[in-house]
């Protein structure tokens, strides 16, 4: 309902005008649409809202899956499937045995970002969301994680069209990212992925 369509709003004030030539009723019918368009786009929930519910179901999944493998010694078996089956995913972001964010971007588990098994012997898993825009990518990947999490965060891949860059603790890109340096790396097609110990 926010996005309609200049002509639409240009033809229905054409028809107004035509129908009360009054000049004093049409400014008073702008003003009201204008009012109403402002009230509408206070209303609607912000996209920012959504990355940050995105990010915290990230969290909360990162948490259960080291909650179920803390006793282990490490994270074999782990990828989306097993996780699904193991009760590890929240009931909301379950879609058709895939996992989905409050975005609407599939999440992938496992050692890679296509999603295959953790062998024996690996201490750490990949969580990927392929295909975001620009807008998410730089959304996601500013976000900061709750303390518990982020102390769990090895590195944090950005895959684009062009190239891969990694953010580490330390690096040459050092986590955390900032927006403004999540601006500079992200571009129009975009997969995250975060790597966990």
């Amino acid at each position: 309902m926010q996005n309609l369509p200049a002509d639409v709003m240009k033809n229905c004030l054409i028809k107004f005008k035509n129908v009360c030539h009054d000049k004093y009723f049409l400014g008073i019918a702008v003003i009201c649409v204008a009012l109403l368009l402002g009230v509408l786009a206070l209303l609607l929930p912000g996209q920012g809202k959504h990355f940050q519910a995105a990010h915290q179901e990230l969290s909360i999944l990162v948490e259960n899956i080291r909650n179920h493998y803390k006793i282990r010694p490490d994270y074999w078996g782990l990828d989306t499937a097993s996780a699904i089956k193991n009760n590890l995913v929240p009931e909301n972001m379950l879609r058709n045995d895939k996992i989905v964010s409050t975005i609407g971007r599939e999440i992938v588990l496992g050692q890679d970002t296509d999603g295959n098994m953790v062998m024996p012997g690996q201490r750490s898993f990949m969580l990927t969301l392929p295909n975001l825009s620009k807008t998410a990518c730089v959304n996601m990947l500013s976000q900061y994680f709750n303390e518990e999490t982020h102390l769990g965060l090895l590195k944090i891949s950005l895959t684009t069209q062009e190239n891969t860059q990694e953010f580490e603790w330390g690096g040459t890109n050092p986590l955390p990212i900032s927006k403004k340096t999540a601006k500079q790396f992200c571009k129009n097609k975009n997969s995250l992925s975060w790597v966990f110990e």
